[in-house]
């Protein structure tokens, strides 16, 4: 039998069900279902109280050979769960205490921070963190061991080149130079501003750090090109470039600063040329792109790299008009070293690493497939058949002229250059 007013279930020993050896998954006794247990349900979703915050202006001097500490506006308990980004307008610097989040962490140990329960915790390190799964990223931010909640000091925000509009129901982080929205952040109910879902990826920096960092993602493409992008709107949200002082950056001035052309002692002033071309390179206008190299011997003297002024139809019309353009080079420099009392009988050889290039060269007849080159580049001809000039077939993978006309793998880079001349100069 049950008993109704009782929020528990008795077992009945005379029950059918017992006998069955029914259970309720429930309370786990034997004589009925879950359907008609009387056991009170319980709530699964049981919100756990959030920390009570504490707030304290204090500092407090640091010992021995430690620097001052830093004014920690607001003080939060220990809690388990992971704590959002919260904007302190009394903090003096981004500071965290979950090692995980940093990307890039310098450790030492220097200075201290005091809490509002008269706690303190020693700086451990400085490093640059991502927010909100990597959608925003900060510099400077010191790691606190013992703070759980995440803080981001307002006065850092503002010394980057931004401004902090709080409003009643959150805040806008926006940047003075153009007022381009970087973050927007929601109020609590406990009255803390914290960062909100659904942000830009965007990076919490001044806009000189920005010009860097777009220096670096495009290459180390310099300034002048770079504001040159900006001004043409070619990349959509590209950002306002300003041009430093010193517009080389250390990493390009390291990488770059031991390296140059070596001319070793030779007697042999033999003319060479080396002629190649990439095909549609551009993705803008789909016109190729010429290289040229040119050696007295085995000394790099002259080289050049040049768009083509028309699309080309085809590789080999490509390598016909690079090899028509290196043709003017030659012929230029032949008459030079005839100036200089060095003349050239012999004619001089445009290495090309496309054999239907040089077969319409050394070809006299008009065929339909030529037709529409421009006749200022069929010159190349005449100049093949007046003996002045000649083309010769390299492979590809001993093509110098190769480097200057689109980038190339590492490897590939590295043993052009050295083909080239370019090697590192001993350290004096």
């Amino acid at each position: 039998f049950y008993v109704r007013n009782s929020p528990f279930v008795t077992r009945n020993p005379f029950s059918i069900l017992n006998s069955h050896k029914i259970e309720c998954h429930k309370c786990y006794n034997y004589g009925h279902l879950a359907r008609d247990c009387r056991l009170p349900l319980t709530n699964p979703f049981q919100v756990e109280k959030k920390p009570k915050s504490v707030k304290a202006w204090k500092a407090k001097k640091g010992e021995g050979n430690s620097k001052e500490s830093l004014i920690v506006q607001t003080a939060f308990n220990a809690q388990k769960n992971a704590a959002p980004w919260i904007l302190d307008s009394g903090c003096s610097s981004h500071m965290t205490g979950d090692k995980a989040k940093f990307t890039k962490l310098q450790q030492f140990e220097g200075g201290s921070v005091k809490f509002g329960n008269n706690d303190g915790a020693k700086i451990c390190g400085k490093g640059t963190v991502q927010l909100k799964e990597g959608k925003i990223r900060s510099e400077e931010v010191l790691y606190v061991s013992g703070l759980r909640h995440n803080l981001l000091s307002v006065s850092q925000i503002c010394d980057k080149g931004h401004e902090v509009i709080f409003t009643k129901n959150g805040f806008v982080i926006k940047k003075c130079s153009n007022g381009k929205t970087m973050a927007t952040g929601s109020r609590t109910s406990g009255n803390l501003y914290t960062l909100s879902d659904g942000l830009e990826k965007s990076c919490l920096m001044s806009q000189a750090e920005e010009s860097w960092l777009w220096h670096k993602r495009l290459g180390h493409l310099n300034f002048d090109n770079m504001s040159k992008l900006c001004a043409s709107k070619a990349v959509r949200n590209f950002p306002k470039i300003s041009k430093p002082a010193n517009p080389i950056c250390d990493s390009c001035q390291k990488g770059t600063m031991e390296l140059g052309l070596c001319y070793p002692k030779g007697k042999t002033f033999t003319l060479v040329a080396y002629s190649d071309a990439d095909w549609a390179g551009c993705i803008d206008d789909r016109k190729s792109t010429s290289g040229g190299a040119f050696y007295l011997g085995d000394r790099l003297v002259a080289w050049h790299s040049k768009k083509q002024d028309s699309v080309s139809l085809s590789t080999a019309e490509a390598e016909y008009i690079a090899a028509a353009t290196c043709c003017t080079q030659v012929l230029w420099m032949r008459q030079m070293l005839s100036d200089l009392g060095v003349p050239t009988s012999d004619p001089t050889p445009i290495f090309c690493d496309n054999t239907s290039a040089i077969h319409i060269s050394k070809n006299p007849v008009q065929h339909s497939r030529t037709k529409h080159v421009a006749i200022r580049y069929h010159f190349l001809k005449d100049k093949v058949a007046d003996g002045e000039v000649k083309l010769e077939y390299v492979s590809t993978t001993e093509q110098v002229a190769d480097i200057f006309t689109k980038p190339l793998p590492k490897e590939v880079f590295e043993y052009l250059r050295q083909k080239l001349g370019v090697t590192r100069s001993p350290k004096l």
